[in-house]
């Protein structure tokens, strides 16, 4: 095994045996918000309900569904709830489950400028923020209360979602005037590590102290040894897919390094570009050779997509990667042994010098829209109704705890995060650990689908490709992205 010494060292890291110790809970209550004053004024209850109740029985309401296009677990947990809730309320609920949200966020808008709306939604709060004013949605001060309630959410469900809202606060939601937009139920964060022990364990690796690497030059010199005295064809696998290369690997890489200021693709205040700084040159460098360099990489990877990653380590084709946790229902699915002990195991990304270790997406976060023009608002009222009552199905205790092993997310309730039970695969435990190590959400700009997803991926694939240099790619995605945000 050779290391490579020319690359640098970032510095200090959690290893795996702390992992593996710590619990990774946060404590409920870390921002306080309170709750707007919601009224159902003008609704009528029906004869026999109680104070406050509205008969829903027969209101219609259409709910775009995202998450549920991750896997057939997820579909099947989105439908249960929604069942749930049509059969207590009697509202009819119509679901379209064949909308991802990258596509289709520009057909969204149209639709909502055509009154062609959801009356609810869920999507991925970082690519929403466009919809972030009254005449789209309905920020939570001014939702109705609940059936029986005085305010839109439980009590408990709303104490319980503060530690994600506080991020959604402080990361998002600030800088659209401080309004809460969206309701979180579930989130995960990019991009663990995942592997095959038993391919450590061929090799000649020691699973304990090889997994996770401890930096760069460690994964090159593991990967190596997997790939060349395993029995897997892939020692660490990357992606180059357009909805993968900007929102898996290569853009967590600067945060673990450099934290915010320098490690996201925008500074703190917005008006920084930092694609061509010196931290993104160089992991886009190393990025790139772990493909065109080093050969750890299938020779699909400019196309190549992270839910590959389910067959792939299933079947033993690759070793390492690393994927979305989204994934992990599937995994569970296609190799249930192997998961449950311990074949498979996830672990968390890296940490340098207390950076974060993760980029958090609210991929399920629930928008519930205004009233379109035209629009019966008493109706529409009822509508939202049903609307909040689906939310807080999905933030019940039962259902928060199911939301890991048929999302492959985390409960947004983080007071049951520690009644979560950990595995053999150490999903649960490595997702924690992110999420606790100073994780930060995708930068929420107006132009988040432009840097992530659609305006800068040609260059990074160009660089998969051996078209231009990865630092050439830096140079032209901050070039594009600055001519996007008029900088």
């Amino acid at each position: 095994m050779v290391r490579d010494t020319n690359k640098q060292s970032h510095g200090s890291r959690t290893n795996r045996r702390s992992f593996l110790k710590k619990s990774g809970v946060l404590g409920t209550g870390a921002a306080v918000m309170l709750a707007g004053c919601s009224s159902n004024e003008g609704i009528q209850g029906t004869a026999d309900s109680t104070p406050g109740e509205v008969d829903l029985s027969g209101t219609k309401i259409t709910y775009w569904n995202v998450f549920g296009a991750q896997s057939r677990a997820a579909t099947r947990f989105a439908q249960n709830i929604v069942n749930r809730v049509s059969a207590r309320t009697g509202a009819q609920i119509e679901v379209d489950y064949t909308l991802p949200a990258a596509v289709v966020l520009e057909k969204w808008r149209n639709a909502f400028d055509q009154g062609n709306q959801p009356v609810i939604y869920d999507s991925s709060t970082a690519l929403d923020v466009s919809f972030f004013d009254r005449e789209r949605l309905t920020p939570y001060s001014e939702l109705p209360a609940g059936p029986g309630r005085d305010t839109p959410l439980d009590p408990a469900a709303w104490e319980g979602i503060q530690d994600i809202l506080s991020v959604m606060k402080g990361g998002i939601f600030d800088k659209y005037g401080g309004d809460i937009w969206e309701l979180p139920v579930q989130f995960h964060v990019f991009s663990p590590f995942i592997a095959r022990k038993d391919h450590f364990d061929a090799a000649g690796l020691d699973f304990e102290s090889d997994f996770p690497p401890d930096d760069y030059e460690h994964l090159i010199e593991v990967a190596t040894t997997l790939q060349e005295d395993g029995p897997g064809d892939v020692g660490f696998q990357i992606y180059g897919n357009a909805g993968d290369v900007m929102d898996t690997i290569l853009p967590l890489w600067p945060l673990n390094r450099a934290g915010e200021q320098e490690g996201h693709v925008l500074g703190p205040d917005w008006k920084t570009v930092n694609f061509d700084n010196d931290v993104w040159k160089q992991a886009t460098r190393d990025y790139v050779d772990i493909f065109r360099e080093h050969g750890l990489s299938n020779d699909n990877t400019p196309n190549e997509a992270d839910e590959t990653a389910v067959p792939a380590i299933s079947n033993g084709t690759w070793s390492m990667s690393q994927p979305s946790y989204t994934i992990h229902p599937n995994l569970v699915q296609n190799a249930p042994d192997m998961m449950s002990d311990g074949t498979i195991q996830w672990a968390p990304s890296w940490s340098f010098d207390g950076n974060p270790s993760g980029l958090i997406s609210i991929t399920g976060s629930f928008g519930i829209t205004s009233a379109p023009p035209g629009a019966d608002e008493r109706e529409w009222r009822k509508k939202q109704m049903v609307a909040v009552e689906l939310v807080n199905e999905f933030l019940k205790e039962s259902n928060q705890m199911r939301v890991p092993e048929n999302t492959g997310q985390l409960p947004a309730r983080s007071d049951l995060h520690d009644q979560l039970e950990r595995k053999a695969h150490n999903g649960i435990s490595a997702q924690l650990e992110m999420f606790n190590t100073n994780a930060k959400p995708f930068i929420a700009h107006q132009n988040a689908l432009f840097m992530y997803y659609t305006g800068t991926i040609q260059h990074f694939q160009n660089a998969l490709r051996g078209q231009i240099s990865p630092e050439e790619a830096c140079d032209r995605a901050a070039a594009d992205t600055r001519d996007q945000l008029g900088l």
